[in-house]
């Protein structure tokens, strides 16, 4: 018999008025049952709190439970996070930004995986990219080859989409929830779940459409970049710190190369510079562009054949 655990859907919303009713109606066709639902509003400026108490009120009926909160001052996505995840009274959590969509069968697949899976503590999947328009522009589909995911391979490069995740309230407790002075309290997240022992494990389903827009913080490569690097300094004093963190800039570096057009390396350099060799970085430029042009060679050889 399939085990039906409470599970507690958080939505977060700031400013959320435009996609807020495609996110909850996602969560009312969710195929798995037992579902309480979260709202926390960390202060919006439009009317995406009227809209919530709205549809709430029409729709309560379809869970177990409904909450919602709203915060007088704007705390950030971590402090709204933090709001909904402890007010969960769920065995599992599910996190869900008030612009993205779950996929319907997204609670099903994820609860499918943990009865069979038990001492998993967080579990990711692939997202299905989409615009303001609700068009889709790109499959993820992440090419993992263990789907159990490592302290080190998350510090070198961040595997996880956030809005694909899903995880017990006991990890989220064990490690004190998310850090309210990080911008990518995700990242985090997952490091300190890692480094305190718990098992994150990667499903291989889509589970939500994240949304990419004008606003997103994803949208700043550069920022993106810095926060990036503040994250990761709170693990100074873990063993192979600085091997990881080289990793990390290669990786970094790389990324920046072949999304940004305008890349520039001296600009990014200021990221990496402290505690860490400039000549290794230097000569990972070298190898880049060397890889680089050899490709474009071998492309054009080709072509003329």
């Amino acid at each position: 018999m399939m085990n039906n655990p409470l599970v507690s859907v958080v939505v977060v919303t700031y400013n959320s008025a435009k996609y807020v009713l495609e996110t909850l109606d996602s969560v009312k066709r969710q195929t798995y049952q037992n579902i309480e639902l979260i709202i926390t509003d960390d202060c919006s400026k439009d009317n995406t709190v009227e809209i919530i108490k709205d549809w709430v009120d029409k729709n309560k009926e379809r869970f177990v439970r409904t909450y919602f909160s709203e915060s007088s001052i704007n705390s950030g996505v971590s402090g709204n996070c933090n709001r909904g995840c402890k007010a969960a009274q769920g065995e599992y959590i599910k996190t869900i930004a008030g612009d993205d969509i779950l996929e319907n069968e997204a609670i099903t697949d994820f609860m499918d995986y943990i009865n069979t899976n038990r001492s998993v503590s967080l579990i990711y999947a692939q997202v299905t990219l989409i615009n303001e328009k609700s068009e889709i522009t790109e499959f993820v589909n992440l090419k993992i080859a263990k789907k159990r995911l490592t302290f080190d391979r998350e510090f070198q490069s961040n595997m996880v989409y956030a809005p694909s995740i899903f995880f017990s309230k006991s990890i989220y407790d064990k490690v004190n929830g998310f850090d309210e002075n990080l911008k990518l309290e995700d990242i985090d997240f997952y490091l300190r779940i890692l480094d305190q022992g718990g098992i994150i494990e990667y499903l291989e389903k889509p589970v939500a459409f994240y949304r990419i827009h004008s606003l997103s913080l994803s949208q700043d490569n550069t920022l993106m970049l810095q926060e990036h690097v503040k994250t990761l300094d709170k693990y100074k004093k873990r063993k192979h710190y600085k091997r990881n963190y080289i990793k990390f800039t290669e990786n970094a570096l790389y990324k920046q190369k072949t999304d940004d057009p305008n890349y520039n390396f001296l600009k990014l350099y200021k990221f990496f510079s402290h505690d860490h060799q400039f000549v290794h970085l230097i000569f990972f430029d070298l190898r880049f562009w060397m890889k680089y042009f050899f490709k474009m060679r071998i492309k054009k050889i080709l072509k003329v054949a």
